[in-house]
């Protein structure tokens, strides 16, 4: 018999709606707790944990961790690489302001992230960073000269970069590139710059113009001489720096010891310890009846003369009338340099341009300096040189045909064919050419591709030496970081003669000083006109 009341079953299901609230709640408390309890961390961050309890920091890496919620504090720090460009002004060791731009990629230093944390915060330091910089910049620049920065880049750009690595070491970030993508100077700096490698380029042409001088007055004498005197016009400016003239003394010294014909300087009649001289190892001594040149320079350098003397024991005489101690062997491998890789045009010493009248005086001038009754049996083979070149150059079909078969192959090597870039590999298209007339000798093209360009020491500039010596990304980045932009790609018919007219082409002269050397002021204009001069011949 049933009892009045509630049933057994109803009881049941009380509880269960009692209950059900509660199991919810724990269900989505155990939830919360799991979700909370892991922590993912993405790719390019770390994670600094800090336990609550012990107060001690670590570093959990990319990928999902499982922490216990409430006893942890957990920091999210981006890791990547980031680019940070800083401009700046700083002073050389000489005092000149420059204009500075580099390029930083920078992180945080992994394996310091707790450190980091507390001594930037969660604000990654991109005003601190200028300020570092520059002040590092600042430590670096003001160990150069200004002219050091402009031939020494990658040097500075190294002891920059290495710097910066250590100062940012002390603040727990990683430097891993530095760039510097602009390096300027004053105009006053530049136009200095420009006028030495003015000052430069003359006196090279001087010591050309010397060189043909006194080869002239050798060579037609056959080795004697009576009175033995020659002068030489070098046109150098009074105002050219002492360091630069004494490196032309030094030169001009080597070239006439090369050619047997000074042994002793004098310069201004008193080259007892002269500096020119102790290099040369004379001291002020000279011995017996020994043969010595003196070159005599007037105070403005305008010009030199050189004379061979004798000097006799214990007597003050000089004899003007000597023989030359040049032995035959020396005297023909004079001549035979004098005479190699010649064209009709440099044999005469006249340009591709010159008229009938300049060749006619060219020829007329060389004959009376080396025909064999002036110069001897040695100036026999000379003489029957210049006829054929004077019969070739003065017939207007027969200068018309020489013109287009040197240029067909490739004998416009001027003076120096060395000046000449080879082909690593096929030919191209497409060729480098250096604009030496506007290269200031910075290297950075050799420096990042030096299979393909060189510098030329005697110049002061840079030139192509290997077409294609480098890969294409390499030769590209050199041809980038030039800062004045004298490197540039042109046509592969353009290149040879853009390398030979880069050279220095022979001028007319002027009186008794012979003729000189000169270099086109626009090349490409000079090469625009030379290929009309040809295609005009070729129609012709």
């Amino acid at each position: 018999m049933m009892s009045g009341g509630t049933p057994s079953g109803g009881g049941s299901s009380s509880l269960s709606r009692l209950l059900a609230p509660v199991t919810l709640g724990l269900g989505l408390g155990l939830l919360s707790w799991w979700k909370f309890s892991l922590l993912t961390v993405k790719i390019g961050h770390r994670a600094v944990v800090l336990d609550r309890f012990t107060g001690v920091a670590h570093t959990l890496d990319a990928g999902t961790h499982f922490l216990l919620p409430g006893r942890y504090t957990r920091f999210l720090i981006d890791v990547r690489i980031r680019p940070l460009t800083i401009s700046c002004q700083p002073i050389t060791n000489d005092l000149q302001k420059l204009d500075i731009k580099i390029r930083l990629l920078f992180r945080p230093d992994t394996s310091e992230l707790p450190s980091f944390l507390r001594f930037f915060g969660l604000n990654y330091p991109l005003e601190f960073l200028p300020f570092m910089a520059c002040e590092a910049l600042n430590a670096v620049v003001a160990r150069y000269r200004a002219e050091d920065l402009l031939f020494g880049r990658p040097d500075f750009v190294h002891r920059l970069k290495q710097e910066l690595i250590d100062k940012a070491k002390i603040y727990f970030i990683t430097i891993d590139d530095v760039s510097v993508i602009k390096l300027g100077f004053s105009r006053e700096f530049i136009n200095a710059v420009n006028r030495k490698l003015i000052a430069q380029e003359e006196l090279d042409t001087a010591l050309l113009r010397a060189e043909n001088v006194a080869q002239a007055a050798i060579i037609p004498a056959g080795g004697v001489t009576c009175g033995g005197s020659f002068r030489v016009d070098f046109g150098i400016s009074s105002s050219t720096s002492p360091s630069l003239l004494t490196m032309f003394v030094l030169k001009f010294l080597a070239l006439l010891l090369s050619l047997g014909v000074i042994q002793y300087i004098c310069i201004d009649g008193k080259w007892r310890d002269h500096p020119v001289a102790v290099v040369f190892g004379v001291h002020g001594l000279v011995n017996p009846n020994e043969y010595f040149a003196a070159c005599l320079y007037t105070s403005g350098w305008g010009g030199m003369f050189c004379r061979r003397w004798k000097v006799v024991k214990k007597t003050s005489g000089i004899s003007c009338c000597w023989k030359s101690k040049i032995d035959e062997k020396t005297l023909e491998e004079l001549h035979h340099h004098r005479h190699q890789k010649k064209t009709h045009y440099e044999l005469l010493g006249v340009s591709y341009d010159s008229t009938s009248q300049q060749i006619k005086d060219a020829y007329r001038k060389l004959q009376k300096m080396y025909h064999p009754d002036v110069a001897g049996p040695k100036g026999h083979d000379y003489t029957l040189l210049l006829n054929e070149a004077y019969k070739v150059l003065m017939s207007q079909e027969l200068r018309k045909e020489y013109d287009v078969s040197i240029f067909r192959h490739g004998k416009w090597y001027g003076r120096d064919s060395s000046s000449f870039s080879s082909w690593n590999g096929p030919l191209r298209p497409e060729a480098l050419f250096v604009d030496q007339n506007h290269c200031i000798g910075c290297r950075e093209c050799v420096h990042y591709a030096n299979n393909t360009f060189t510098m030329d020491e005697t110049k002061g500039c840079a030139r192509v030496k290997v077409q294609y010596g480098d890969d294409l990304m390499d030769i590209q980045v050199s041809v980038d970081s030039c800062p004045v932009n004298c490197i540039h790609w042109v046509n592969e018919d353009e290149l040879q003669i853009l390398e030979y007219l880069t050279q220095p082409q022979p001028k007319e002269g002027h009186g008794i000083y012979g003729q000189g050397w000169e270099r086109p002021a626009n090349i490409f204009a000079a090469a625009e006109a030379f290929k009309k001069k040809l295609n005009h011949q070729k129609e012709g």
